[in-house]
């Protein structure tokens, strides 16, 4: 008899992240739904005992609990797209090893997601936690931003939403391809298409582990790969070219004040994407800025 696919498939996908890994896994399984899910996750060949406890969480839950366990080191995005080409779901959230979920979490992003059809992305607030155990919430004022974002918006503006926060339409996989060094901004892009997306609601539903991802590291690696893709982008999409010359101007000043070694390439990307309108229309944290009930800076 054929299994019944389930409504939601969680992707958890880790590397070394024995500190954490218990929390995560327990915060998925611990969520109350009407409907069935199921809990996939990809360990990137970990030298820690992150493994053990993926293992001890699976024979707890053999009928919850998916485990891919990669024979050898394929890399973040690697083990992100071979753990999502897994789920069956109608559904997909996505969750960052190091990260976990508050209560109520999936029943109320899928719920979204119903009766929203025109929306293939929904997130949620989160709330930061870090090195040293200390909280702060995001800070986003969901009444500024509740009429959500069409795709020119994620073009424009390089951070809307948290990752570990994100549930999207299983359909919209077939428009991503697997890149080295992509970024979960370059994945909410392709994810939307001509859709819309939104944040659930003003409630904090997950907890972010700040300082452990790619975005956070103490080096420019993420801007760089940002710009690189970004440049790439502009070359191949050109439907997307006003709105990434908007995010090219941004990054600009941002490279100049902070004197970047990123300075080149966002000098490159707003030259190739020229628009007045960018500058015309460009106001220090426009939108963006307008998201939160503090400034931006607070995080730095």
């Amino acid at each position: 008899m054929k299994k019944t696919p389930p409504k939601v498939s969680v992707c958890v996908v880790t590397y070394n992240q024995e500190k954490y890994i218990r929390q995560c896994l327990q915060s998925i399984v611990n969520q109350e739904t009407n409907f069935d899910f199921e809990v996939i996750v990809g360990d990137d060949c970990s030298s820690d005992g992150t493994r053990a406890i993926i293992l001890e969480f699976a024979d707890r839950y053999p009928k919850l609990i998916v485990t891919v366990f990669h024979k050898k080191n394929i890399g973040a995005v690697g083990n992100y797209f071979a753990t999502h080409a897994l789920a069956s779901g109608s559904y997909i959230a996505h969750v960052d090893g190091d990260d976990y979920m508050l209560p109520s979490k999936l029943q109320k992003q899928t719920d979204f997601l119903d009766v929203n059809p025109a929306y293939n992305i929904v997130w949620h607030r989160v709330r930061y936690e870090f090195h040293d155990g200390k909280q702060m919430d995001d800070l986003i004022d969901y009444e500024k931003i509740k009429e959500g974002y069409n795709r020119e918006d994620l073009v424009r503006y390089t951070f809307l939403a948290n990752h570990s926060s994100k549930l999207y339409r299983a359909s919209q996989r077939k428009y991503c391809r697997s890149v080295a060094n992509t970024l979960d901004y370059f994945l909410n892009i392709e994810h939307l298409q001509n859709g819309r997306a939104a944040y659930i609601g003003a409630e904090i539903l997950g907890v972010y582990r700040y300082g452990q991802g790619i975005s956070t590291a103490p080096s420019l690696k993420y801007r760089h790969i940002l710009l690189d893709r970004l440049l790439e982008m502009s070359e191949n999409k050109v439907q997307d070219r006003p709105a990434l010359n908007f995010a090219a101007f941004v990054l600009l000043i941002s490279d100049i004040c902070s004197r970047n070694n990123t300075f080149v390439k966002s000098c490159k990307l707003w030259i190739g994407t020229f628009s007045w309108s960018a500058i015309l229309n460009y106001r220090p944290g426009i939108k963006l800025r307008r998201m939160y009930a503090a400034p931006l800076n607070t995080f730095r």
